[in-house]
């Protein structure tokens, strides 16, 4: 009878519960993703625009005409060289490019995933995104120093596809560095992850407390570091694809369509620190 039990909770229960946590996991995920589009800066100045411009028709030019300024006045403030560069330099000033460490046992060298591009166009030379791109690159980079010293390197790349839409990011970064001539069997992927504080648990029992060299976006490591930190892993931060850069004074003020999307990224990151507090994974 005992055992009659324990079978059908196996068999029944168990995958019941688990694809019930799958579902709720799937559901905060693009809960947090539909809340953090509410403070992504165009997104705001286009409400305030359409909404004001709704009052407006029904009369309340007043309150139509505050909310088309706000939103207006929006869209430049977070359109400018001076603004994107003030939210991103905190973020990217926090580690300076990393050193190799003359150490044997720091051999492994995780590079995250920096995103898939919507794209319609299937067959091309690329299908990373910019900034995974570039994650890789740098992590080929560290693995060809440690490969120069005579050290074992293992790359190890991560990042899954949280819509199921295309085939995950960690194994398109595979393909890539494959093409970059790195060895099939130096490499190690971990692609089920939704986000970084997935990647975090789901490669800690592949890197324990060994220290191991961590590729990301400068202005995305404070959180990366922190979310592995706080895991129990050892991290050694290696930034790359600095998005500030230099202006002459004179078109710090001037808008452009780039800019902005610098001051969403840097926003993105404030927001996903916060978040990662409220869930107690800081």
């Amino acid at each position: 009878m005992i055992w009659c039990r324990s079978n059908i909770i196996r068999t029944i229960a168990l995958p019941y519960y688990y694809s019930t946590l799958r579902k709720l996991r799937m559901i905060g995920f693009i809960l947090k993703k539909i809340i953090s589009q509410c403070f992504v800066p165009f997104n705001i100045s286009l409400a305030c625009l359409t909404l004001g411009w709704l009052m407006s028709r029904l009369h309340l030019s007043t309150k139509g005409n505050t909310l088309i300024l706000f939103g207006i006045i929006c869209l430049y403030f977070f359109s400018t060289p001076w603004t994107a560069n003030h939210l991103l330099i905190p973020l990217e000033s926090r580690y300076p490019n990393s050193t190799l460490i003359n150490d044997p046992n720091v051999s492994k060298i995780v590079v995250l995933g920096g995103g898939l591009p919507e794209t319609l166009l299937e067959k091309k030379p690329f299908k990373l995104s910019t900034a995974s791109h570039e994650r890789l690159i740098q992590g080929i980079t560290v693995y060809q120093a440690l490969r120069h010293n005579n050290q074992k390197a293992t790359l190890i790349l991560s990042g899954g596809n949280p819509y199921h839409s295309k085939e995950p990011e960690a194994k398109q970064l595979k393909e890539e560095a494959m093409t970059l001539g790195i060895p099939e069997k130096d490499i190690l992927i971990e692609s089920t992850s939704k986000d970084t504080a997935e990647e975090a648990h789901n490669l800690l029992p592949v890197l324990n407390t060994q220290p191991f060299y961590l590729v990301t976006s400068a202005s995305h490591l404070p959180r990366a570091m922190k979310l592995f930190q706080h895991a129990g892993m050892n991290p050694i931060a290696t930034p790359c694809n600095y998005l500030t850069n230099r202006v002459r004074w004179w078109t710090n003020w001037l808008p452009r369509s780039n800019q902005l999307g610098k001051s969403q990224a840097a926003l993105h990151e404030y927001l996903g620190m916060l978040w990662a507090k409220l869930n107690r994974l800081l």
